[in-house]
């Protein structure tokens, strides 16, 4: 064999762990799994996974057990943090972890060298009234580091946990195993992009395998990583004991609605709470007009509850004891809303939502714990609003971000509803009146002003931040000067939130001599395209529909005159989904640059990437074009 191939068969058989079989043993860790330096699958990693291995069977108690070992490989720092840092999700009512075991290898003086965690390491903390959380962290850590860690959790047969195959860093090999008696029958969700292979040992065992899954990277305007990385889910459908009937664990929707309003602190308190009626009547001081009537029920939950930041579809209180300490869940918030809409003699029902983060609604898949969130519905004259009480400075016409994931539930005590989750569009519009002098410095004001989510999200960042200090943020990496700020309507919700900054620019343009070269844009422009990819597998979620709008005034110095303005321009997304107008005037020494984009559709599927990806491009060269000016001869 020519010696230089097999030199390189060598190196790949050192990098890629196949000169010897991996020891599935705990602790037991090879010196090729030390001295890995990459993985060549992917030379970007930063860690690998070098085995991720579940094995699940039910106990002779009908609990199932699940034991975990999963092993990872650090080549630099960048993802200690994330993964020498264990989070475990356990339900509250019906799941433990046993037997955690967590070390980390490090080579020392060519001898590998164990450091383990300590057996009280591992801390527990309430997620939601139907999880928890299992934290350990791995001691010893570094670049070059291997961790093993194994443990055992025992839930709920009707619970059997999900299995994830794809995670942000790439993973050489992971296998699911599930031993499970044949009078259990499980639907089976297979999600993402990427899918296992499938194999049946025997009767009641089957395994899931995948090799060399690259990793997952996260791209812009997405919901949670969950929605669209490989993993399997079980679901119980049915539960078949020898001689005795079938019984159908998985029921319908009609049956998740059915089971809230029978729950005390949601139907009872929506049917009961009598004292409200007075309360309604003293607020509403005899109106009359159904929209006044929901403004000032929704001002007054506003006003007098404020949002523990805690979501939930079940409130954990009275509504009495809410309004008493004057906090309160997003459910106790949005279901006294409901409540007191009813009392006035509104169509108000509840909606059951998931949040971004929580992961979307699986409508083939009816299990209430696919809920995190509610808000409120109302209609007047046909016509559905939604309602979210949460955020004092949000506008009644919008939801928060948090809420616009698709779809939710309508909880009707007649019918069970699936409705779109949508807010009015978010706006931003930014003003500038500057001139421009013979030395390329800019001087005059900008002015921002926000409708919608854009508004509350400008209110609470004032509020935290306080307003030197929001300024200071606003133009931070801009060596600008801000001599006077002002806002307008900080406290309204409902009106659109303004300010205005007096400014001077002394590092904006480039002078070339008897030529000026600058952008008008200063401010709001899309500076680079957030569509990376040249391909995507899932949607662009953009959550709300919104509206940009830069309008730029310039004044020219005396003794120059115009040599370029850009040219207008004009692109149409299909079916409306989006346009954008970019504009020039000049009159005398005034420059006018007007830029409008409008994107009219909240979601994208990925067919559609490639011609929204071409149109930010497109916006991106265009707002990036400059304006040429030159002095007169």
């Amino acid at each position: 064999m020519n010696k230089k191939i097999l030199i390189v068969i060598l190196s790949l058989c050192s990098n890629t762990l196949l000169c010897g079989q991996v020891s599935f043993e705990f602790g037991d860790i090879s010196m090729n799994e030390m001295t890995m330096k990459s993985y060549p699958q992917d030379s970007s990693a930063r860690a690998v996974i070098i085995f991720n291995i579940g094995d699940v069977y039910l106990d002779d108690r009908l609990n199932a057990i699940v034991k975990r070992h999963l092993r990872v490989k650090f080549f630099d720092q960048t993802e200690i943090e994330d993964w020498a840092n264990m989070t475990v999700r356990l339900s509250r009512f019906n799941s433990s972890i046993s037997k955690v075991k967590a070390s980390s290898f490090n080579l020392e003086n060519g001898r590998i060298v164990e450091t383990m965690m300590s057996e009280d390491a591992i801390i527990k903390s309430k997620i939601n009234r139907y999880y928890e959380e299992a934290k350990f962290a791995i001691p010893n850590v570094k670049a070059g580091t291997v961790i093993d860690i194994s443990y055992t959790i025992k839930a709920s047969a009707s619970a059997l946990p999900s299995w994830q195959f794809q995670y942000t860093i790439p993973v050489m090999e992971t296998k699911y195993i599930a031993d499970i008696p044949s009078y259990y029958s499980f639907r089976e969700d297979v999600i993402g992009y990427l899918k296992p292979s499938y194999n049946r040992i025997k009767e009641t065992v089957v395994s899931w395998t995948m090799k060399d899954v690259p990793a997952f990277k996260k791209e812009s305007y997405m919901t949670t990583l969950d929605d669209y990385i490989s993993r399997i889910d079980f679901h119980l459908a049915r539960v078949t004991f020898p001689g005795q009937e079938t019984i159908y664990v998985l029921k319908d929707w009609g049956w998740v609605m059915s089971s809230l309003l029978e729950e005390q602190h949601f139907g009872d308190q929506m049917k009961g709470s009598g004292f409200l009626k007075k309360i309604v009547e003293e607020e509403l001081g005899g109106e009359k007009d159904p929209q006044k009537i929901i403004e000032k029920l929704y001002d007054y939950v506003k006003r007098n509850v404020e949002w523990n930041e805690y979501t939930d579809v079940i409130p954990d209180h009275i509504f009495k004891k809410v309004l008493e300490e004057k906090k309160g869940s997003s459910s106790e918030i949005n279901l006294l809303l409901v409540t007191m809409l009813r009392k006035a003699g509104i169509n108000a029902q509840p909606v059951a939502i998931s949040t971004r983060d929580y992961g979307e609604i699986r409508a083939a898949v009816p299990k209430l714990n696919q809920f995190n969130d509610l808000i409120c519905s109302v209609k007047v004259d046909d016509k559905r609003i939604l309602l979210d009480a949460t955020d004092p400075f949000l506008p009644m016409s919008s939801l928060p971000l948090r809420c616009l994931n698709n779809v939710g539930l309508l909880i009707d005590e007649n019918d069970a509803e699936w409705i779109t989750i949508q807010s009015s569009r978010s706006r931003l519009a930014v003003t500038t009146s500057l001139k421009i002098s013979e030395t390329g410095e800019l001087n005059g004001n900008l002015k921002i002003e926000r409708a919608g989510i854009s508004a509350s999200v400008g209110r609470n960042d004032l509020k935290l931040k306080g307003e030197p200090e929001y300024v200071k943020s606003l133009f931070s990496g801009k060596p600008w000067q801000v001599h006077s700020s002002t806002f307008t309507n900080k406290n309204e919700s409902n009106q659109q939130l303004s300010e205005t900054h007096d400014i001077s620019i002394s590092d904006h343009v480039q002078d070339a001599g008897d030529r000026i070269y600058f952008n008008p844009l200063i401010y709001g422009m899309q500076e680079a395209n957030p569509f990376k990819s040249e391909v995507r597998q899932f949607p662009v979620d953009f959550g709300t529909t919104f509206e940009d709008i830069i309008h730029c005034k310039i004044e020219l110095p005396l003794d120059f005159e115009i040599e370029e303005l850009p040219q207008p321009k004009a692109i149409v997304l299909p079916g409306g989904a989006g346009r954008f107008n970019y504009s020039t005037n000049k009159t005398g020494k005034l420059i006018t640059v007007t830029c409008h984009l409008i994107i009219n559709k909240a979601r994208f599927m990925p067919e559609e990437y490639p011609i929204l990806r071409e149109f930010y491009t497109q916006v991106v060269a265009k707002q990036s074009e400059q304006i040429i000016i030159k002095k007169k001869k």
